[in-house]
């Protein structure tokens, strides 16, 4: 479900930074910079299981863009382990994302999915 979530970004980004770049092409000035929202369309937002509390950025410049993400305008940085555990299980962009909505924060616990545990342990 990733891959499919970062196919559907990069379409969507690439169709604004197209717009931006169209616009600004003939330009007197020189732009070295800029950043678009990506937006994905409402059926693509509820099948990956986000909402509106998550937004998608992208900082580009001539030679690459860089994304952002953000829980309701805060950057996304989840809380995880410094030290990987022994039995370290890789986390999604896309899970650490709908982490956030359920928690409620821009810094989600994600320490229990990087153990392999399905629901958050109580401690």
């Amino acid at each position: 479900m990733d891959k499919e979530f970062f196919k559907k970004i990069e379409g969507a980004s690439k169709k604004a930074r197209e717009s931006v770049q169209n616009a600004i092409v003939n330009q007197p000035y020189g732009v070295l910079s800029f950043t678009v929202e990506v937006k994905l369309d409402d059926e693509d937002v509820l099948n990956f299981g986000l909402n509106d509390d998550i937004s998608i950025f992208q900082e580009c410049t001539v030679e690459l863009a860089k994304t952002k993400y953000l829980y309701k305008g805060i950057d996304v940085n989840p809380d995880c382990y410094y030290l990987r555990p022994e039995d370290y299980h890789p986390v999604s962009t896309l899970k650490i994302l709908q982490e956030c909505i359920d928690q409620g924060t821009h810094h989600p616990d994600i320490k229990y999915l990087e153990r392999g545990e399905e629901k958050m342990s109580q401690d």
